[in-house]
Order: C-alpha cells, then sequence, then structure tokens
C-alpha cells in the first residue's frame, strides 16, 4: 500500500475556494483525489428576505438589551 498523499497549501486554498464559489463542501483524500460534494444541512437554505433579516436583527438587539422601544 502506497503512502497517503500530502496536499501542498495552494492545493487546499484553490480546492477551498472553487468550493466555496459553487457553495459545495470539498473533501481531500488520501489518495490524492479532491471530492466536491453537497451538505445536505446547507443545500435547502434559501437566504432571508429583507424583512425577515431585519425582524432577526431587531430580535437579537431586544435579546441583548439594545433595543431602546
Amino acid at each position: 500500500m502506497s503512502r497517503a498523499r500530502k496536499f501542498t497549501r495552494v492545493e487546499i486554498m484553490d480546492a477551498a475556494r472553487a468550493a466555496s464559489e459553487h457553495g459545495l463542501d470539498v473533501k481531500l483524500c488520501p489518495t490524492g483525489e479532491i471530492v466536491f460534494m453537497h451538505n445536505p444541512k446547507t443545500e435547502h437554505r434559501s437566504s432571508p428576505t429583507p424583512d425577515e433579516a431585519f425582524e432577526e436583527w431587531l430580535n437579537g438587539r431586544k435579546a441583548r438589551g439594545l433595543a431602546k422601544d
């Protein structure tokens, strides 16, 4: 059996950049393969509407006691 593949820093950064650009996860295998895959936890997340984002922001401020009524 051969030794595990060691990836260089540049290869790791390139794989991470490509994965983030496409919204995927990346796995660096000891065999030298770079596998891109969907993450089921974040796959179906939609971005909040502006109203929902504002409500979350207000609720966070109220929880920390920063909001003024």
